[in-house]
């Protein structure tokens, strides 16, 4: 599956999880007149800056090497576009860089085995 389908997937299903009770009434009540890209409709790019390490968690890689690098560098690359664009703050984004040097410190076999 295309990195993109999966974030979009990751976006969808895991962040809803991570944010407040009324985001979540906000999610329900939107999925009922459009169930797709609920996440990316509703909230801005500080929301998803801040949950894309997430999809670097070990449950969320490829298992292959390459699938991997691939979806790390696509993650970094957001997060740059994101700052560059100004859509999110410079403190937003220095923390986005510290989340992901704490998941590029795990070791690198970390991805779902099949």
């Amino acid at each position: 599956m295309y990195i993109d389908k999966r974030l979009r997937r990751y976006l969808e299903s895991d962040v809803p999880g991570r944010l407040c009770g009324e985001c979540n009434a906000l999610i329900a009540a939107e999925r009922q007149f459009n169930p797709y890209d609920v996440v990316a409709r509703l909230f801005d790019a500080r929301v998803l800056l801040a949950n894309l390490p997430g999809f670097l968690m070990p449950d969320h890689l490829p298992a292959d090497a390459l699938p991997r690098r691939t979806q790390f560098e696509v993650v970094r690359g957001l997060g740059r576009m994101l700052a560059e664009d100004d859509l999110v703050c410079e403190g937003d984004y220095r923390a986005f860089e510290a989340a992901l040097a704490r998941v590029v410190q795990r070791p690198p076999n970390r991805g779902r085995r099949r």
